[in-house]
C-alpha cells in the first residue's frame, strides 16, 4: 500500500476521531492528513466515517481497491 491520506473535500470542517489509535484531527476544507495503516483501519471500522465517505465529505487516497 502506498502512503495513505485523507482529504476533506467538503466546504465544512470535519473532525475525525479514532480513540483506539489516538487519532484526533480537525480537517478544514481542502486539508490533507497522512494516515498509518492502523489509523486507516480504525477509521474505516467507524460508521460515522463511512457516512462521511458516502456523503462526499472526505476521500482516502493511497488505498488499494481491495480495501
Amino acid at each position: 500500500m502506498d502512503k495513505i491520506t485523507v482529504k476533506n473535500i467538503s466546504t465544512a470542517t470535519v473532525r475525525l476521531i479514532a480513540p483506539g489509535v489516538r487519532f484526533d484531527r480537525e480537517l478544514a476544507p481542502g486539508r490533507v492528513v497522512p494516515l498509518t495503516e492502523d489509523e486507516y483501519d480504525e477509521l474505516m471500522a467507524d460508521a460515522g466515517v463511512e457516512s462521511l465517505l458516502r456523503s462526499h465529505f472526505i476521500t482516502f487516497n493511497g488505498v488499494s481497491e481491495e480495501k
